[in-house]
């Protein structure tokens, strides 16, 4: 074999996409050394994926390309950070953050209100007996369900960075699919029942629905936390012990769920219904972790959302600067 076959046998090493503007640059390096993201060799020193394929690209240089895909680092880091962050998305973001704030504020009061109210009944302050406690409670979980929804959607708003790759398969399509799975199988259940006589449909749902239901909370704080780090925060202080509480309450309640359906046993049932109250108090508790949460992250959206405006006020005066005619010769 010749010199000549043996560098035509070799394949020419793959041209790595076009790096950021010397203006995007610039941003990535400030907000990198604005924190203390680079290690002492200049090289990342925070978790951050790669927007094309995935990959971690942690212990790697900004200037350099993702080893899987060869794509930019520094576009990854625009994608992970607020700078190039749309402010529509932002605002939409933000305000599903407070929604879901608002309706878990209305939830927990729903759950105070006629705790307050019977004791209320009980000294006699307002009358008994007239079914208040339960229209409280009923009021507060149904608008609780209406504005809780409605945060979801806008906290899962698709980022314009993302590749439309990125945008569909990702937790944000899987808790759309779950919310619309909790909203939509009650109704399905009540067809099948009242409707096609599938007389099963109770028990199927009885085991199913709860593990839907409880898959919402879980997607959602996974996305939370995916969604902060995206703008360049972090909330894994909160989410993952947040996650597991979750995890650990609903697990005991389905097992109290089926203990109480295949166990016959009284003394087990009154077991059962005392260890219910007792997640009942977890979740009470748990419910006002994920206010503190969700302030925060509307916090942090706001943040951002300021950091992309200040940007863009400062480019602005730099344009008119640049744009103004210079005065005439001798004028201050």
């Amino acid at each position: 074999m010749n010199g000549r076959d043996a560098d035509s046998s070799i394949s020419p090493p793959a041209q790595p996409a076009p790096a950021p503007d010397a203006a995007g640059r610039a941003d990535v390096d400030a907000w990198l050394e604005a924190d203390g993201r680079l290690d002492a060799d200049g090289r990342l020193d925070m978790d951050l994926i790669c927007i094309n394929c995935g990959y971690n690209l942690r212990t790697l240089e900004p200037d350099a390309v993702c080893p899987e895909c060869a794509h930019p680092i520094a576009k990854s880091i625009q994608a992970n950070s607020p700078i190039g962050a749309d402010p529509h998305w932002l605002e939409t973001c933000h305000e599903g953050a407070w929604l879901i704030v608002s309706a878990c504020v209305i939830a927990l009061m729903g759950a105070l209100g006629p705790l307050i109210l019977l004791v209320l009944e009980t000294l006699d302050f307002v009358p008994s007996g007239g079914g208040g406690v339960f229209c409280v409670a009923l009021a507060g979980a149904l608008l609780a369900a209406i504005m809780l929804p409605f945060g979801i959607i806008g906290l899962t708003s698709p980022d314009p960075r993302r590749p439309p790759k990125q945008r569909r398969w990702n937790t944000r399509f899987a808790l759309r699919l779950v919310l619309l799975l909790v909203v939509v199988l009650p109704p399905v259940f009540a067809v099948l029942i009242w409707v096609c006589e599938f007389y099963a449909a109770p028990a199927v749902g009885i085991l199913l629905y709860p593990i839907v239901l409880a898959a919402l909370p879980a997607l959602l704080l996974v996305h939370t936390r995916r969604l902060v780090r995206s703008v360049g925060g972090d909330v894994s202080a909160w989410t993952r012990p947040l996650l597991i509480a979750h995890l650990s309450l609903a697990g005991g309640l389905y097992t109290l769920l089926l203990v109480s359906i295949f166990c016959y046993n009284p003394y087990l049932t009154s077991v059962c219904e005392f260890l219910g109250q007792f997640f009942g108090i977890g979740y009470f508790i748990w419910l006002i972790g994920i206010v503190m949460l969700f302030r925060h992250v509307a916090m942090q959206l706001d943040r951002a959302r300021q950091t992309i405006k200040d940007r863009c006020d400062a480019d602005a005066a730099a344009t008119r600067s640049a744009a103004r005619p210079p005065g005439p010769a001798g004028s201050p």
